[in-house]
């Protein structure tokens, strides 16, 4: 089993701020958690997805609402949904748009 920490953050800010303070790459967020720690723990669960066009939109740009939008859009392409949670694929691109600004304005205090 590989060695993991889960936290279930109550709050967006603090999602956020989770994710804000993952600096290798390695923080995972999770819908139906529960259900995915028996595998996680089993060394069954794929490696953590990450949106590499997505973030080539992001270096070296100019933080804007924009640009934060188009980055959620582009990491969410060809994202499948069910009948049934066809709901949660705004969520997670508000999520996205979210964190973008929140970690742009702790780039910009500098915490």
């Amino acid at each position: 089993m590989k060695p993991f920490e889960y936290a279930s953050p109550p709050t967006i800010d603090e999602v956020i701020t989770l994710l804000g303070q993952d600096r290798d790459g390695a923080t995972m967020p999770l819908a139906g958690g529960t259900d995915l720690l028996p595998l996680m723990k089993a060394d069954v669960a794929p490696i953590p997805w990450r949106a590499g066009v997505a973030e080539q939109e992001l270096i070296g740009a100019d933080a804007s609402p924009e640009l934060f939008a188009r980055a959620a859009e582009t990491a969410l392409v060809g994202a499948e949904v069910l009948d049934h949670n066809a709901y949660k694929l705004p969520l997670v691109k508000t999520l996205i748009r979210r964190a973008l600004k929140r970690l742009a304005e702790d780039a910009i205090a500098g915490t």
